[in-house]
């Protein structure tokens, strides 16, 4: 092997590392990033963050009870929000592994509250199609029987 060559098992030889010393570098340079391992174990959500996931729930429930008849329900999620946000925030600030738990609902809570808005409108849509073709196909037969209305007698 010439001189110049680095020899992977040893390491780079200006700097006389050995392999545990370089597995410890590793780890340590990995517990530096510890928002990201917090992220994973939900111990490092704040509470804006948790506020925040919150009012946007709270926030699309109200909206949707708006869009059905349910001004109430509405109103009363409006009104009370800051209450059950702040009631939230205190539970998981005494018991930090809810915090992770209340998160990953929350979240998909928000994902299903926008794909159900979407699907809604996108279901409308199909039915009132559905339901223009079918008085088109009407009209069609209808005309087509010199007419006579068809009847399932």
């Amino acid at each position: 092997m010439a001189s110049d060559d680095l020899d992977l098992s040893t390491g780079d030889p200006n700097r006389g590392d050995s392999a545990s010393e370089r597995r410890q570098r590793r780890r340590a340079s990995r517990t530096k990033t510890a928002s990201d391992t917090n992220r994973e174990t939900g111990t490092e959500f704040t509470d804006s963050e948790v506020r925040r996931q919150l009012a946007r729930a709270f926030d699309g429930l109200a909206r949707g009870r708006e869009a059905k008849p349910d001004p109430e329900l509405a109103a009363a999620i409006r009104e009370e929000s800051d209450a059950m946000t702040e009631g939230f925030v205190t539970l998981t600030e005494n018991v930090k592994p809810l915090r992770l738990p209340l998160m990953i609902v929350l979240n998909l809570l928000i994902t299903l509250q926008a794909f159900g808005r979407v699907g809604g409108i996108l279901w409308g849509r199909f039915v009132a199609w559905r339901n223009a073709r079918a008085v088109a196909r009407e009209d069609v037969t209808f005309e087509g029987d010199h007419g006579v209305p068809i009847t399932n007698e």
